[in-house]
């Protein structure tokens, strides 16, 4: 599912090259070269939120990992496969320093956020966890229609707020779908203290017990998905 990218501007530490020359000089070369002949490969700040998720998965006994690749400018999982577009602008930190400079505006932080709810949809695809009868019974129909507009209630204690943080209010009433992927992400992430948070969020916390249950104990995550479509992917072509 397509998440938006930041559009705020604040002041906070950003990626960046601390020699001025190299970096106009770096700055002008990229800015004459075509994305598609960059050649992009994760490093810097990417590589290492790439490499934490990883961590955290395997310290959960998960040893799926998606198919995550630099492609436009959304982080999205592709529908019912295990491919997680990743934008291409974050690749590295020039490129990450000159769009948040100009254009959208990330942190280490959020880009973690994002990656843990995509692999959250990638895992739900992977093992095909939406089609189990517990898993509809716990978030809803996964086949309901989904649409980009919807309702959600600000005072509703019956989701988890993950995105809530990077400026995504209330993603987890959007759809089942999303309502998994988020509550996947706060159980994945070592710093949320889930059970505390939500201690008194009777029914968010049913989810992420859920989660808990099959995921850590069932080990529904482990061993050879059940599906492994990659999908339908956008690199960057410009």
């Amino acid at each position: 599912m397509s998440l938006p990218a930041l559009k705020t501007k604040r002041s906070v530490a950003r990626p960046t090259n601390d020699d001025p020359v190299e970096r106009e000089v770096g700055l002008q070369k990229l800015l004459s070269t075509r994305i598609c002949d960059l050649q992009l490969q994760p490093q810097d700040v990417l590589a290492e939120c790439l490499a934490k998720v990883g961590e955290e998965l395997r310290a959960n006994g998960i040893t799926f990992v998606p198919q995550y690749y630099l492609g436009d400018d959304d982080f999205w999982t592709t529908d019912r496969a295990i491919s997680v577009n990743i934008p291409w602008y974050l690749a590295n930190s020039i490129l990450w320093q000159m769009v948040n400079n100009h254009l959208f505006e990330y942190t280490r932080d959020e880009v973690l956020m994002y990656l843990r709810h995509e692999t959250g949809h990638a895992a739900n695809y992977a093992f095909e966890l939406w089609k189990r009868k517990d898993w509809t019974q716990t978030f809803g129909d996964f086949r309901r229609s989904y649409r980009h507009v919807y309702n959600a209630n600000p005072w509703s204690h019956d989701y988890v707020r993950h995105l809530h943080r990077a400026g995504m209010y209330h993603y987890a009433q959007k759809h089942p779908d999303e309502d998994f992927a988020e509550s996947f992400a706060v159980w994945l992430d070592p710093s949320s203290r889930w059970r505390r948070r939500y201690r008194n969020w009777q029914v968010a916390l049913t989810k992420l017990e859920y989660v808990d249950r099959i995921v850590d104990l069932e080990g529904a995550c482990r061993g050879t998905p059940t599906n492994q479509r990659i999908g339908s992917q956008a690199p960057y072509t410009d």
